[in-house]
């Protein structure tokens, strides 16, 4: 993927000093995702050098959160100095760390990360963002390259291979920088709330694993079995089933966000929508059992399990 987004920016994209930056901070990242893929490095070695890669990013090309929007009251959240800076490097590593938490069945972060990239592509060329488009619609094609390979379904078995942590971090960078440049461009023409409708199901699985592990005591860099695709495993929900309740929920959240956009709808009514729906979804995948209900038999985990093993 990594290979693909270089070299078609490099031919395609107007070759500016932000595209080089952006590449190269890329390039860390993939660098170490891919020494954690054959070590297992600690996370308290991966936090520092993630936090180096967005600050090598973010300081030459001066992308910076700069507004919040006004999610709490109709006054607007500006953000300048340490408190822009730590912010956005907050937000970047978060987006990061969101997408390596997503990526723990065949094709989900992947798919999840070309729903967010269409939608963010989308908002850019509507509001003039040509370039920004562009090099969305670069990504994605990489991403979908790679997931013929990585998709849940038998056509691929024989060639099946995985993205580790060095594709889920490539990930989740790419959708940290589209997200901030759509909503922290100079127009300010897209909402930073309406970002957050677009990448609102890697938002809520972070949210809630850190919470989940704070409360239970534990490290919030310690890996468990409790993410929203465990639960829904343990509930019999089969891969492939798995696989399209995200996608589907990823595409439901990015049209209410565009929706919200064009409506008009104030920032403080769409973030309280927002914080409804993500207890709703922490709530559902808690009691994932309901949504077998929901699902056919051909794509809940047990069929699937026993037709493997005949």
């Amino acid at each position: 993927m990594y290979l693909g987004i270089a070299t078609c920016m490099s031919l395609f994209e107007p070759q500016t000093s932000s595209v080089s930056i952006f590449l190269g901070a890329l390039g860390i990242l993939v660098i170490l995702g891919l020494v954690d893929d054959r070590f297992e490095i600690s996370p308290w070695f991966r936090l520092p050098v993630q936090i180096l890669a967005v600050v090598l990013f973010v300081l030459p090309t001066n992308l910076f959160v700069q507004t919040l929007g006004a999610p709490f009251s109709e006054k607007i959240i500006a953000l300048s100095g340490f408190a822009s800076y730590a912010t956005t490097v907050i937000l970047m590593v978060g987006g990061i760390n969101a997408f390596n938490m997503l990526d723990g069945i065949d094709g989900l972060a992947g798919a999840i990360a070309i729903v967010a990239m269409a939608f963010l592509a989308y908002l850019a060329f509507g509001t003039g963002m040509l370039e920004l488009a562009g090099a969305a619609l670069i990504i994605i094609g990489a991403i979908m390259a790679f997931l013929i390979f990585n998709v849940p379904f038998r056509f691929n078995r024989p060639w099946l291979c995985f993205m580790g942590d060095s594709g889920s971090t490539l990930l989740g960078f790419s959708v940290a920088w589209m997200s901030l440049s759509v909503s922290q461009h100079a127009t300010g023409a897209v909402r930073p709330i309406i970002v957050l409708w677009i990448v609102a199901l890697p938002i809520y699985e972070v949210v809630a694993s850190t919470v989940r592990r704070i409360v239970r005591g534990v490290s919030p860099f310690r890996p468990d079995t409790f993410h929203f695709h465990h639960q829904m495993l343990r509930a019999g929900i089969g891969v492939r089933a798995i696989f399209f309740v995200a996608i589907g929920l990823s595409i439901l959240f990015g049209l209410i966000g565009v929706s919200l956009h064009y409506l008009g709808v104030s920032d403080q009514q769409s973030f309280t929508l927002f914080l409804i729906m993500g207890f709703l979804v922490a709530w559902l995948m808690c009691h994932a059992e309901i949504l077998t209900r929901l699902i056919p038999k051909s794509l809940r985990r047990d069929f699937e399990e026993r037709t493997e093993g005949a």
